[in-house]
């Protein structure tokens, strides 16, 4: 991952002008292919956007299976905020958004479903980064993402931004289905390799799904 920040705050600044509730903003950034710089620019945002914060940022990675942001911010340039601290359940008391085939305890003592989606906070910071922990489940257990409508309010009660990184479409369907819930929708675009009529259908799909796209990133990174 890449440290994209100084050639971000157009971006921040454009989102902060987004109408929102409760002084909370939701933004999230999409690629149509793999390999595009999604991941660096959702972080990089993040990390820019905490700096102007009152109350908590939270870094959304909604690709499960791969941990990408909680293992980047153990890495340079990121580690460089300070260490993760302990998991914390982000369930929030609400309906998880993922599910788990077949539901029943992972191991002994654990509780299914629950709590399998935690954040850590980095360093002294208000940034709290999201990770799947896939290694609670039982070697059968498969999950899969889907959408809780009830979860993104609550998260909005006790953040001022919700940073999230989504898979490319290409891939996962798991950014589309949260569309709706985003303030704003970022496309990011690898300069080197994606083509126009990717960047035209991946804008279509989002506002199909009711998301609200505000710009585009051209990443030659």
């Amino acid at each position: 991952m890449h440290d994209m920040r100084d050639a971000l705050d157009p971006v921040v600044q454009a989102a902060r002008r987004l109408p929102s509730p409760n002084e909370s903003r939701t933004v999230m950034f999409i690629a149509a292919t793999d390999r595009s710089g999604t991941s660096s620019a959702a972080a990089s945002f993040a990390v820019r956007a905490e700096a102007g914060a009152g109350r908590a940022v939270w870094l959304i990675d909604l690709d499960f299976g791969s941990d990408t942001l909680h293992t980047a911010f153990q890495t340079s340039p990121w580690s460089a905020a300070g260490p993760l601290s302990r998991a914390y359940d982000a369930s929030l008391g609400k309906a998880p958004i993922y599910t788990v085939s077949p539901d029943r305890p992972s191991r002994p003592g654990g509780n299914g479903m629950a709590k399998l989606l935690s954040v850590h906070q980095v360093g002294g910071s208000r940034l709290l980064v999201s990770r799947f922990r896939r290694e609670r489940l039982a070697p059968d257990q498969r999950f899969q993402f889907r959408d809780s409508p009830a979860w993104w309010p609550a998260l909005r009660a006790s953040a001022d931004w919700i940073v999230v990184d989504a898979p490319a479409i290409s891939r996962s369907g798991a950014g589309l289905s949260v569309a709706r819930h985003m303030d704003g929708v970022v496309l990011v675009l690898a300069a080197n390799f994606t083509p126009a009529d990717d960047a035209v259908t991946l804008r279509k799909a989002v506002e199909a799904r009711g998301g609200t796209v505000i710009g585009a990133i051209l990443n030659r990174t």
